[in-house]
């Protein structure tokens, strides 16, 4: 959602440099799709953007620009898979949550070129308005993605608080509600050519096979994201540990340092810090982190092997 915005800005004449003033992270780190932000500092920046665009439904523009855009490295594409608008819209709970963790997407079909759609929050976090209008961007692109116009999104019901200025095309929306709901209408691409009963010039692929493989694609690639964040959040651990060195007063702060920081890194259960005596013959080894799991440091010590004490001062 991030980097479809900036990409939006960007392709639309807008510097966004100064929607990063006073963030903790920087550009390049934002327009990563991988990396991961708090809900509160996504929603700062879409705010940010709606006072520098001057149009409160900016993420509306940057939803309906995802297919064209491409903001999270062509993936939104493996969506062709389904073979047709109606197939995505139908399925679109079975996919959505690879693309947004927060949400979960439900469809049920109102007619041939209809379906409504409801949205709800995984966990508990405050509903927004810029992810309400990302999402009827979203929505509205799908046809696109075959050539085909934009669908018309029409919000019925909504989980954010009426605004005391709000978009026409939200006013007959009912608000605080459990969830937000879009009536979606795919007919103009349905009809698309004169008299066509069916939407033309698409593929059909089995139904069954083809969300299957795109469940699985996007699971693997869930899975390398995964991988890499986390390896983004061990490589910014070391970098923090290398920054807090500049601290140290004492080979003893290193070490301290060291563990203290290290064992925090995200699928690292124990951390040592090795001293080599100055013969450069043997090492010790004046500190450790306790493993994640204690059971395995009380059950060696009741073997009589008190890892407390063979490895040093704990920090």
């Amino acid at each position: 959602m991030t980097n479809a915005l900036l990409k939006y800005l960007e392709s639309n004449g807008y510097d966004p440099e100064p929607l990063f003033a006073g963030l903790p992270h920087d550009r390049a780190y934002l327009s990563d799709p991988t990396n991961w932000i708090t809900a509160a500092l996504r929603d700062s920046l879409c705010q940010r953007a709606s006072e520098l665009t001057g149009n409160d439904a900016v993420m509306y523009e940057a939803g309906l620009a995802v297919p064209r855009l491409s903001p999270l490295g062509g993936v939104e594409r493996l969506v062709l898979l389904l073979g047709s608008p109606s197939v995505a819209y139908r399925n679109v709970g079975r996919y959505a949550r690879y693309f947004d963790k927060m949400y979960r997407l439900t469809s049920r079909t109102s007619s041939s070129t209809q379906v409504s759609i409801s949205m709800s929050l995984m966990k508990e976090y405050p509903a927004s308005k810029h992810a309400c209008h990302f999402a009827q961007g979203v929505l509205a692109a799908v046809p696109t993605l075959w050539g085909l116009p934009p669908a018309t999104v029409q919000e019925s019901r909504c989980m954010c608080e009426r605004a005391p200025s709000t978009e026409d095309y939200l006013e007959s929306a009912s608000h605080d509600a459990p969830t937000c709901t879009y009536v979606v209408d795919y007919g103009l691409a349905h009809s698309r050519a004169p008299g066509a009963s069916q939407e033309p010039a698409l593929s059909h692929p089995d139904p069954v096979n083809a969300i299957g493989q795109l469940e699985s694609d996007f699971e693997l690639l869930d899975t390398k994201n995964a991988d890499l964040t986390q390896r983004t959040q061990q490589l910014a651990t070391v970098r923090e540990i290398a920054l807090s060195l500049d601290a140290a007063t004492s080979i003893h702060d290193v070490f301290r340092i060291a563990v203290t920081l290290g064992r925090e890194m995200p699928g690292v259960r124990f951390v040592m810090a090795h001293k080599l005596d100055p013969s450069g013959r043997s090492v010790t080894t004046p500190y450790y982190s306790p493993l994640r799991d204690n059971r395995v440091v009380t059950a060696l010590a009741a073997a009589g092997v008190d890892l407390r004490d063979r490895l040093g001062e704990h920090p």
